[in-house]
């Protein structure tokens, strides 16, 4: 009866801690992609956005993906937009569902591993639903921490099965989930140390004062520590290949440990008093008062020296401590990925820590206490309303990209980023005289900031002001030479002023810097079209085909091309598989019926003429060729009806209709 009714407690805590994120979190199913690396990850990337295909898998291997080798979120990715094409909400809702794998995960490692269930529980309801965690789980490019989490949670639980019995098979399984654990996110590189930890404790595997146990127990996890070392090279060279890392010539490495001591006491601020959270925290280079790092420094000396001090008979502050502070290695700053400060994302694994020694501390100094029971239900119950609460709040904020960075200049008025993707926001609405005046200001703010260029080209061109979009590409490009995007949008500046020559060039340099850009490919192939350079272009179009096969303009256009040089079976062939990809495409139809018009094949021609202008009323080139087929079909009276229909709507080509009948 007793292990009936401790299963069924153990069960209510994993009903309960489920359907509490399920509510706070279930808003997420309306919320859209955000403008900030969410088009880097998933909705501009066509490895991503075309699914699951053997190339795509082996793309995600051999490739970095925006500069750091995480091949198993990319296809976590890739399985997403196969299944749900490119609904946000679906997206969503599985990094959601990671999370709440991560919790009940968390919850039944420390169950099983110390006996103890409300600590556990209520260790697995903070790390559940504290707001820190929010940027991880409902920003669609962070699905590597929530995923890379749960991974890590597994290896936590078949290392627990390995310790229990360590059979070879148990450990190979260990190795084997934390390579999933590493190819999901490198920064899981901790984990063998956090395996050490839990040696110590809750498995009581290890005595810190006998050495020969713990350099044993370090030998078993050489191989663990061998693939963390393999990963940290591999992801030092991506990033490094991206320019991802220049900030460290800039940044002296005292500067950088001075502002990872902040961040240390910064994260446990935000931990305790979760305001003010932003997606970017700007790094304060060499501003930072000396004060503040030497007290950081001072209040992790002292902490340390008191869990050193009491950890002897409470051994969870030992673990707990050296959690937080280990798995933040990576991520600190003392290496420099970016220019942010800070990161709450980066702080879902580390924060467990010490939501463990809060439960456990909590329990251990109530547990003398009459009604500690009552005192614990009640604080426990309280902490996590509020909890859940401000999380939705948090939460609420990420649903646009709009409704994101609106908030976070009312935190953070200063943030430059926060004003470009506001900016980009605007630009996606048509709000283009908002947009630059957004865009302006992040460039007031950071004066080299290259994004920033890049969108005021986009507004400009929105504008129909190419001029001013070339000098904003070339001073993006200045800056970051390496942008296939601002190439690209450098192309079509080019193109604005009929400048195709300029143009190719610039298309030419986006698809040498990312060979996988369809869409730069495309606007190539229009390029040499419209100089009528159409062998070129057939290639251009091909190569964006193969790239995106699904792209039924492109097969349009790539038809159009073969017509241009009389290939016209071949113009057949192209315009049936592009109707194929959508039988509502106009052009489709209108290319198909001159081609078929051109062969003499008159009937058919008329056929595929009516159908381009059921589709499209006003098409006024389709009602040309229909009348010119009616006419070679020997069918006048026909040819009259449609140059009648044309002078309502473009006289000029009425009149050349007129002028074929006639003759």
């Amino acid at each position: 009866m007793h292990s009936s009714s401790e299963k069924s407690r153990v069960f209510s805590v994993y009903l309960i801690l489920t359907l509490i994120i399920c509510a706070v979190f279930a808003q997420v199913h309306s919320f859209d992609f955000i403008n900030y690396d969410d088009n880097a990850y998933v909705t501009e990337n066509n490895h991503i956005i075309t699914g699951l295909t053997l190339n795509n898998i082996a793309w995600a291997f051999k490739q970095t993906h925006f500069f750091m080798w995480h091949p198993i979120t990319s296809i976590s990715h890739m399985i997403d937009c196969q299944l749900f094409g490119l609904n946000a909400g679906c997206h969503h809702i599985v990094s959601l569902m990671f999370h709440i794998a991560n919790t009940l995960l968390l919850f039944g490692i420390l169950k099983k591993s110390t006996g103890r269930l409300w600590p556990s529980a209520f260790a697995a309801a903070l790390f559940a639903l504290h707001p820190l965690n929010v940027e991880s789980i409902v920003w669609i490019a962070e699905r590597k921490s929530v995923l890379s989490g749960f991974f890590w949670m597994l290896t936590l639980a078949v290392y627990i099965r390995y310790t229990k019995n360590p059979r070879p098979v148990n450990y190979l399984l260990v190795v084997f989930v934390f390579s999933l654990a590493l190819m999901a996110k490198p920064v899981t590189v901790t984990l063998p140390f956090v395996l050490l930890l839990l040696d110590y404790w809750p498995l009581n595997r290890i005595q810190i004062e006998n050495n020969q146990q713990v350099f044993r127990l370090a030998a078993e996890k050489i191989p663990l520590f061998l693939l963390s070392a393999i990963v940290c090279i591999i992801t030092i060279a991506a990033q490094s290949s991206g320019d991802v890392i220049a900030s460290n010539k800039d940044l002296p490495f005292i500067v950088r440990f001075e502002n990872a001591l902040v961040s240390y006491i910064a994260y446990i601020g935000k931990m305790i008093y979760p305001s003010n959270l932003s997606v970017f925290y700007p790094h304060p280079g060499f501003t930072l008062p000396l004060w503040k790092p030497i007290a950081s420094f001072t209040v992790l000396a002292v902490v340390s020296a008191v869990v050193l001090y009491f950890g002897r008979c409470r051994p969870y502050l030992i673990a707990g401590w050296f959690w937080y502070l280990g798995t933040l290695v990576p991520v600190i700053g003392l290496v420099q990925a970016g220019v942010q400060a800070m990161a709450d994302r980066y702080a879902y694994i580390p924060l467990i820590g010490l939501f463990i020694i809060i439960a456990w501390e909590m329990t251990e100094l109530l547990q003398h206490w009459k009604y500690h029971r009552i005192v614990l239900g009640i604080s426990s119950v309280t902490v996590i309303l509020i909890l859940s609460v401000c999380t939705w709040f948090q939460t609420s904020h990420w649903r646009s990209s709009q409704t994101l960075f609106e908030h976070i200049l009312k935190v953070s008025p200063g943030n430059y980023i926060a004003y470009n993707c506001l900016g980009s926001a605007y630009i996606g609405q048509n709000r283009l005289d908002e947009a630059i005046d957004l865009l302006q200001r992040s460039l007031q703010i950071k004066p080299n900031y290259a994004l920033a260029y890049h969108n005021l080209a986009i507004a400009y061109n929105k504008l129909n002001l190419p001029e001013q979009a070339i000098y904003a590409c070339k001073q993006a490009i200045k800056l970051h030479p390496k942008n296939p995007w601002a190439y690209y949008t450098l192309g079509i500046s080019y193109d604005k002023l009929g400048q195709y020559s300029e143009a190719i060039e610039a298309y030419k340099q986006a698809v040498t810097i990312e060979p996988y850009y369809a869409d730069a490919y495309y606007n190539l192939g229009l390029a040499y079209a419209k100089l009528g350079r159409y062998q070129e272009a057939i290639l251009a179009y091909e190569q964006a085909i193969k790239i995106k096969p699904d792209d039924a303009d492109a097969y349009c256009n790539l038809a159009s091309a073969f017509g241009q040089l009389g290939q016209f079976q071949n113009e057949i062939e192209v315009c049936k598989k592009a109707l194929r990809i959508n039988p509502n495409l106009a052009e489709a139809y209108f290319n198909l019926g001159a081609a078929l018009g051109q062969l003499g094949r008159y009937a058919e021609a008329i056929e595929t003429c009516k159908q381009a202008i059921k589709i499209k009323p006003d098409y006024t080139e389709a009602y040309y060729n229909l009348g010119a087929a009616l006419m070679l079909a020997g069918n006048r009276d026909g040819a009259l009806e449609q140059y009648k229909i044309l002078q309502g709507l473009d006289p000029n080509t009425a009149e050349k209709l007129r002028s074929l009948i006639k003759n």
